[in-house]
């Protein structure tokens, strides 16, 4: 389902209009589908520490996300790369740094250079593990100043020159995240935080999985996951487990300093097969037989994005519906009872009834939707002038002729039969 088949604006000061339940229940549904994931993130509260949590700060709605970083233990600056395709529309861009310090605390707030500039951030997690060197992950909403100093813009490949990391022990590295949006619905979730994993005694650190809920679909779907993770040193082991439907996979081999000395930003593709509901991800330090020291990594942010199932549907006609009562999906309506509704799709419109026209198409219409078709502005907008036309003559069960309202609920029907036909919407169920 997309946004643009539904008028939202219109639907929030219209919709007080229906009477049935089962109506409002079903426009709400399709609309918290499609938002809940944004929801859940912008009204988070903290931020993880040892365990991965939802970022403290709103995050933008989006569709699709771009991450690049650079290394920075032997030398700064470093240069982040990052190309954004010329249709995209940047919705946000935020910006993590990580470190690791020794004997005094970084502090709360932390400021570095990009592109000359000073930019500060809230500490979003650490100081993990709090005895050893421990680690510090920060991050700073760079949204407003990316895109007013040209830092990050579509149609181009933009470099952030990054310094200024003054951590005492070590300087792992910088990552900026690009929230582009194209109106799609995906299922798009973000955590962040520092949560620390190192094998040997007698520490025994493991990260703690992060998981990571969506609808289920009747098709298989392809998901995607990103991870930034710091403090790696290749070759040292570690692992990434990913579970979907119970099936873990482990993957030993990707983590790697990809961005350069100490820091990794990788993006995998997860098949997510029909029915399933949930991801949850995992890295370890690990001993992988080889000799090597298991590797000691702080794990700073996790992406998910899915497409969202297809729930737009498609219609069926009053003449289905009339003919197949026990696959009603409701047998409450707006304005009649199930009974009621099914004598008068029964009830021929004798002599031109406008008001039985008009009540068939209504009828029809209001089935498909609680059926779960979604249901285009046009259609909308007749559905409800529809609703307080049936209303207001409600108890007469007619139009008169000569008023002006018979021509109107014609027209209302015509494009409500449209709507039932698949002539406009989503199309007719073959």
């Amino acid at each position: 389902m997309t946004f643009g088949l539904i008028n939202h604006q219109y639907i929030r000061g219209e919709v007080k209009k229906m009477k049935s339940k089962s109506v409002c229940k079903i426009i709400r549904g399709m609309l918290c589908c499609c938002v809940l994931p944004l929801v859940l993130v912008n009204e988070a509260k903290a931020d993880g520490t040892e365990q991965l949590g939802l970022p403290s700060i709103p995050i933008a709605p989006g569709s699709h996300i771009l991450v690049e970083g650079t290394g920075l233990k032997d030398a700064q600056p470093g240069a982040i790369s990052i190309a954004i395709p010329a249709d995209a529309t940047i919705a946000q861009i935020l910006l993590y740094w990580t470190g690791r310090s020794i004997d005094v605390d970084p502090g709360d707030n932390d400021t570095i250079q990009v592109n000359g500039m000073d930019v500060t951030g809230p500490r979003i997690g650490g100081p993990t593990p709090a005895d050893v060197y421990p680690s510090n992950t920060y991050r700073a909403d760079i949204t407003e100043i990316g895109i007013s100093q040209s830092w990050i813009l579509a149609g181009q490949t933009n470099v952030l020159s990054v310094s200024g990391l003054d951590f005492a022990y070590e300087n792992d590295g910088a990552a900026v995240v690009v929230i582009l949006d194209d109106g799609s619905m995906v299922n798009l979730q973000i955590m962040d935080g520092n949560d620390f994993a190192y094998l040997p005694q007698p520490y025994d650190l493991q990260t703690m999985p992060v998981d990571f809920s969506f609808a289920p679909s009747a098709d298989p779907r392809l998901g995607s996951l990103w991870l930034i993770v710091t403090d790696i040193d290749v070759p040292r082991p570690a692992a990434v487990d990913i579970t979907v439907d119970g099936v873990t996979t482990r993957l030993d081999d990707v983590l790697q300093d990809n961005e350069g000395d100490y820091l990794d930003v990788i993006e995998l593709e997860v098949l997510i097969p029909a029915g399933a509901t949930n991801v949850t991800v995992q890295l370890f330090s690990i001993d992988d037989g080889s000799g090597l020291e298991p590797a000691s990594l702080a794990w700073t942010f996790v992406a998910w994005k899915l497409p969202e199932p297809d729930t737009r549907g498609c219609t069926y006609t009053i003449g289905f519906w009339k003919n197949h009562p026990y696959d009603w999906p409701t047998d409450n309506l707006s304005l009649y009872t199930g009974h009621e509704a099914m004598m008068i799709l029964w009830t021929p419109p004798k002599k031109g009834n406008a008001y039985i026209i008009l009540a068939h198409q209504y009828i029809g219409a209001e089935l498909n939707v609680v059926n779960g078709t979604s249901i285009p502005d046009e259609a909308l907008d007749a559905w409800l002038s529809a609703q307080e036309l049936l209303e207001y003559y409600q108890s007469e069960g007619n139009i008169p002729k000569k008023s002006p309202d018979r021509a109107l609920a014609i027209d209302l029907a015509g494009i409500l039969d449209d709507y039932n036909n698949g002539i406009i919407g989503p199309g007719h169920c073959d």
